[in-house]
């Protein structure tokens, strides 16, 4: 039997909008703007027209991932249903870095170099220091191995954050962690992966069709920001 994870960005923010030449971090209190509301909603649309159904709903504690969640599901008709938090779906945490611009942070010398070194091992922050790309992935993928121990023939549904999904796709599949900060992954995006005989599978990644049809505004990810620049 196949297991199906369908991962999901959470919805537009302000911090997505007006904010993006500053570090964000994990930012756990950020809320959706009417866009991302509406970016939600027209998810649950297409889950609902695809006739899905999803055994369990995991989201992340930050209040962007629960109110895309919950419009989500309004929309399919499934508000009542039970949402599991689990804090190893969250955001990558940078530290004292949050909130300062990123083209002041990335082009200190320390900062440079430390990257170039081993970007995905780097801990950002000064004083107080954040998370690395390589402890992220590990959470993630821990929360993806305990899923498969528990399910192996159901649909999930998982609500998480831009960096967080980029870097569990990078550790499942092997991918080139210089540059796994690049993969795109959009507002509300769709990446869906199968388990199936110790196998997993990239069914397909930052899928955002639902946006497309529906003429819903969206703001393209930009963590391949100008200002980051590694030797690769």
């Amino acid at each position: 039997m196949t297991l199906e994870i369908y991962l999901v960005r959470h919805g537009e923010t302000e911090s997505n909008l007006f904010h993006q030449n500053k570090i964000s971090g994990q930012s756990n209190w950020a809320e959706l703007t009417t866009n991302g509301v509406n970016q939600a909603k027209t998810l649950g649309q297409k889950f609902l027209m695809d006739d899905l159904f999803f055994e369990d709903i995991y989201c992340s504690p930050s209040v962007r991932t629960q109110q895309t969640t919950r419009y989500c599901l309004d929309e399919m008709h499934k508000i009542d249903q039970r949402l599991k938090y689990d804090n190893r779906l969250m955001e990558q945490d940078q530290g004292d870095w949050v909130g300062k611009l990123k083209s002041k942070i990335y082009s200190r010398e320390d900062v440079k170099k430390g990257l170039n070194h081993d970007n995905w091992n780097f801990v950002p922050g000064d004083l107080i220091k954040g998370e690395s790309q390589a402890k992220v992935a590990a959470r993630m993928y821990t929360w993806l191995e305990e899923i498969i121990t528990k399910q192996n023939h159901s649909k999930i549904l998982a609500v998480s954050h831009g960096l967080a999904i980029r870097y569990l796709i990078a550790e499942v599949f092997d991918l080139d962690r210089k540059t796994a900060y690049k993969i795109p992954i959009d507002n509300t995006s769709i990446t869906k992966i199968t388990y199936n005989n110790e196998k997993y599978i990239l069914v397909g990644i930052n899928d955002t069709k639902h946006l497309e049809k529906s003429n819903i505004k969206k703001v393209k990810a930009t963590f391949d920001d100008s200002s980051i620049k590694l030797n690769v």
